[in-house]
């Protein structure tokens, strides 16, 4: 069942490359970055690098480039969907 939800995942990953999304689109609302005001996480904020660092280290787990976004050639097929590449 996880290498399915990894497949149906991934495929909509590489569904959402073709249609020209990015990683840079890969984002959250400033308002995560803000300080929390108060409760138990007052005084914490999430760090704009650290969104960053997390967002490069997940696309390297799941084998998208962390530049584009797009799956890795190599992780579609272990998936059993190369054909979702095109060639």
């Amino acid at each position: 069942l996880i290498q399915v939800g990894e497949r149906a995942y991934t495929m909509a990953r590489a569904f959402n490359a073709r249609e020209g999304f990015r990683a840079s689109e890969d984002a959250i609302p400033d308002r995560f970055f803000e300080t929390f005001k108060e409760g138990p996480s007052a005084s914490n904020r999430i760090l704009p690098a650290d969104f960053e660092n997390a967002r490069v280290t997940l696309s390297e787990m799941m084998g998208w480039d962390p530049q584009t976004g797009a799956p890795e050639a190599w992780k579609l097929e272990e998936l059993g969907v190369g054909w979702v590449a095109g060639d």
